[in-house]
């Protein structure tokens, strides 16, 4: 399977997704859970980017070689930044969203703008759509204690996957499907920019 520049990406109830892309970046998505992968350059130099949008689900995202600058991370209710990070992030049907900071740190801005706001590991970023504000607390909420959606423990017990290099001007990256039967596909893909 291939994905495009702005391909919507969703599981369904009973499937789990892992995606890592070309510089080994890792997202996974839980069941019904959908992304918007808006952009990847990835050719190891300052114009690499990395842009998601995740509208509603369960998703783990453990940063890798590309610049943590380079990545933006938006929901209906935050811009999340990076900063060598492991975060689990849940963004529920109203678009509340919850980041817990698992290791690094994790950064916070409301969507409608306003001050960013900085978390380190073990503290949880939280907000609505339309807060002027992005709240900060002390441990780790309840959506950031699952594993990471297609690893060890959970459905499927894929440990991992490789990444495809990634081209000039483009990024690869590689699929990983899971279901509730504990079948699997794996098919290389890449983002066009």
């Amino acid at each position: 399977m291939t994905v495009e520049t702005d391909e919507v990406v969703e599981t369904v109830r009973t499937g789990e997704l892992r995606i890592v892309f070309a510089d080994g970046t890792t997202l996974g998505l839980g069941s019904e859970s959908t992304v918007v992968l808006d952009e990847l350059v990835y050719n190891g130099t300052q114009g690499d980017t990395l842009s998601l949008e995740l509208t509603s689900g369960f998703f783990h995202f453990v940063t890798g070689d590309i610049a943590k600058e380079a990545v933006t991370i938006t929901t209906p209710a935050m811009v999340i930044g990076v900063r060598g990070t492991d975060l689990a992030i849940s963004v529920d049907a109203e678009g509340n969203t919850e980041v817990g900071v698992r290791d690094g740190v994790g950064t916070g801005t409301p969507v409608g703008g306003g001050d960013t706001v900085v978390a380190t590991a073990g503290n949880t970023l939280s907000a609505s759509p339309g807060d002027r504000d992005v709240g900060v607390s002390d441990g780790l909420s309840a959506a950031a204690g699952g594993t990471m959606p297609g690893s060890s423990g959970a459905l499927g017990g894929v440990t991992e996957a490789a990444s495809s290099p990634g081209g000039s001007g483009s990024g690869g990256s590689e699929i990983e499907r899971e279901s509730s039967s504990h079948d699997s596909e794996s098919s290389s893909s890449s983002s066009s920019n």
